[in-house]
């Protein structure tokens, strides 16, 4: 029997399995990952102070899931009327969703679960990168779009490597944004 193993109720997400579901943004993530809530306060309105909850355990008044960037925590700023920050999903290598208390591993502020959002990193010995992009078109309305590109390799053998990356996405609107007073079309498709 191998040594050193825990049992533990952890989701994790690959780069090819986010792709597989068309997931944008961590919400998307959130909804198809069991035990895992992601919505706004509903005293303030829609898309305002953000909260995740993980197996029922609440963030909405003090942090208790903890937001992760490999190693480094993304931390709940109290002045703020949106929330926390969470990365893109582009040019990830996984997100670990880990449930229940993990205060043992991560400390205070993690009494729901852990988010663990892990980069790629860069490689020492050999090169790597993609491209990808997305078109999409909806019926009276502008265009959508999304391209990024990312890559990396050593800089020195064995001592030293980078990574870089870009990312573009454009949601194309239908509703005109118009002048108040003159009528006028300010942005078409906004």
């Amino acid at each position: 029997e191998p040594q050193g193993l825990v049992p533990i109720s952890m989701a994790v997400w690959t780069s090819q399995t986010i792709d597989m579901a068309g997931a944008k943004n961590f919400g998307t993530v959130a909804d198809l990952t069991p035990g895992v809530e992601f919505d706004s306060y509903p005293d303030y309105g829609a898309g305002i102070e953000t909260n995740i909850a993980i197996r029922g355990v609440n963030s909405k008044d003090g942090s208790t899931a903890g937001v992760y960037i490999d190693d480094t925590p993304i931390p709940m700023d109290p002045g703020s009327s949106f929330g926390r920050e969470y990365p893109m999903l582009f040019d990830l290598k996984r997100i670990e969703v880990l449930r229940g208390p993990q205060g043992v591993f991560y400390g205070e502020g993690t009494e729901g679960g852990t988010v663990r959002f892990i980069t790629v990193q860069p490689a020492l010995s050999s090169h790597s990168g993609f491209a990808k992009g997305e078109v999409a078109a909806t019926l009276r309305s502008a265009t959508s779009y999304e391209v990024g590109a990312a890559g990396g390799g050593p800089v020195s053998s064995g001592a030293a490597g980078m990574r870089l990356g870009g990312w573009l996405r454009h949601d194309g609107g239908f509703v005109d944004r118009v002048n108040p007073y003159t009528g006028a079309i300010v942005d078409e498709n906004a």
